[in-house]
């Protein structure tokens, strides 16, 4: 175990040192809110497919998807199916047309992006609420895969590790905004895509084989093997599942603000190439549960078994590589929802919503203050709360997210009759479903109807009540050929 801390504090060592020096790097260009928000939207589609895919491969990918195989077996498959439709869609349909109207409005977040198309400030302060009422808890679970990693490999207590990285994420993500965070997420996700290259195939092989994995499987609990499972993955729960995946990325400003930041709309057949390809490569994380639940048939936290796995069968080398992955995967993730929320606070709720006049520099200061704070109340509560499945809590998240936003965005982006009553309507409506049936039922079920009366309700309010405002009728009626061309 000696030679295991040794090495992990080499690798630590020169993975902080990376992440400062493009944080430093990075804050040197960042001269304006324009540039902390969208990197001034002058980013590759390499770039944004690979900053993406390491902010939806959090440490969920790693940590919560192997519990939740460990703990289920074959039918989370179900997730992985559906992440490859929830990230190809958002991307193909919608993202030209938004990155156009985003260029054309001069919007740089979300709510600012809503704020503007249905010139509704009421709305912009809603989604605004619902980045940090949302968001927050996100960055409570990904803060708690930090101590579990650590817990697991080093039987340390989960505080010292979340407080030290907790400090050093917050201070790079706030000098450098979004420049920072996509060029180490860039980083970062090749290398988490490499080590699932190792991963999938050694947790084939270390339980015999493929048949052998499914044998075993089958003889622990049958349901392991099954198509669906009789409580968590049910025919009803997957159907609502796929609905889910599908529409819960349109909702996500954390996620949609990389939309806005691609240099080019024609480019966007190439993010979608590049972000199927990073799927599948880093969802191999589900091959490691099942075969520890074959290997540890008694772990206690189903969450630490990739570690477990990890720790018990491979190298030295090998264990501090995937503690430095997983940890690119934590912090990959925090640092795309801090600089969110960070935007969102200094930008839209201060200066938008409670108009409040700031020069464009105490703009960006405001910005990277908020970051410091909001992130500082995440690692507060990840020592204070630690929930049993990590992807759950985030799943959670996205869903109340995905209830309050989907709705009026893809109104925004394909309506010429929206108006803001049918959007602030989608938006109070989808998140009171997502509450109510959460308290019934699980947050695919309550997720996805929660979207789906999102989008019912703009539409239908629409229709009878308010008129579409002038930037909409606008946006809709000089709508050229670009965005076309790009699908």
């Amino acid at each position: 175990m000696d030679g295991v801390i040794v090495a992990v504090i080499v690798a630590l060592a020169f993975f902080l040192a990376f992440l400062l020096t493009v944080g430093y790097i990075s804050s040197k260009k960042t001269k304006s809110t324009a540039d902390f928000a969208l990197g001034s939207r002058k980013i590759g589609p390499l770039i944004v497919a690979a900053t993406m895919i390491a902010t939806y491969g959090s440490a969920s990918s790693y940590l919560g998807n192997p519990g939740l195989a460990y703990e289920y077996g074959w039918p989370m498959a179900w997730i992985w199916i559906g992440c490859v439709i929830g990230i190809v869609i958002p991307i193909l349909f919608l993202g030209p047309r938004m990155r156009t109207i985003s260029a054309r409005l001069n919007t740089l977040t979300v709510p600012d992006f809503l704020g503007e198309i249905y010139e509704s400030k009421f709305l912009q302060l809603i989604i605004s609420l619902g980045i940090l009422v949302f968001y927050t808890p996100m960055m409570v679970a990904q803060f708690k895969g930090v101590g579990v990693l650590f817990s697991t490999f080093f039987g340390s207590s989960f505080d010292w590790p979340i407080i030290v990285l907790g400090a050093i994420l917050i201070i790079f993500s706030s000098k450098g905004g979004f420049v920072t965070v996509a060029w180490t997420d860039a980083a970062q996700s090749i290398f988490m895509a490499a080590l699932m290259l190792f991963i999938v195939p050694a947790s084939i092989y270390f339980v015999g084989g493929w048949s052998a994995m499914n044998e075993k499987l089958n003889a622990i609990d049958t349901a392991l093997t099954g198509i669906f499972d009789p409580v968590m993955y049910t025919p009803v729960t997957v159907f609502f599942m796929l609905i889910y995946y599908g529409l819960w990325q349109i909702g996500q400003p954390y996620m949609s603000i990389r939309l806005f930041a691609l240099n080019d709309v024609k480019s966007f057949r190439k993010v979608v190439i590049y972000v199927i390809i990073f799927t599948v490569v880093i969802s191999g994380g589900m091959w490691a549960g099942f075969a520890g639940r074959i290997l540890f048939p008694n772990l206690q936290q189903a969450d630490a078994v990739l570690p477990m796995f990890v720790s018990t069968y491979f190298p030295t080398y090998i264990g501090a590589l995937v503690v430095i992955g997983v940890l690119s995967a934590v912090l990959t993730t925090v640092s795309s929802i801090l600089h969110s929320v960070g935007t969102t606070v200094g930008y839209d709720l201060i200066q938008k919503c409670f108009h409040i006049e700031l020069t464009d520099k105490q703009s960006l200061r405001v910005s990277q203050v908020s970051t410091l704070i909001i992130g500082g109340i995440a690692i507060i509560g990840s020592l204070m709360q630690t929930p049993e499945f990590l992807s759950i809590l985030v799943y959670g998240a996205l869903g109340g997210m995905g209830s309050l936003v989907v709705g009026p965005v893809i109104l925004a982006v394909f309506d010429q009759k929206a108006t803001k009553e049918g959007a602030v309507t989608a938006s109070l409506l989808g998140i009171s479903v997502f509450v109510i049936l959460l308290v019934f039922y699980n947050v695919w079920i309550s997720g996805s109807l929660g979207m789906i009366s999102s989008i019912i309700g703009a539409f239908v309010v629409s229709r009878f009540f308010g008129s579409p405002s002038s930037t909409i009728k606008t946006i809709h009626k000089d709508f050229n050929t670009e965005e076309k061309e790009a699908i």
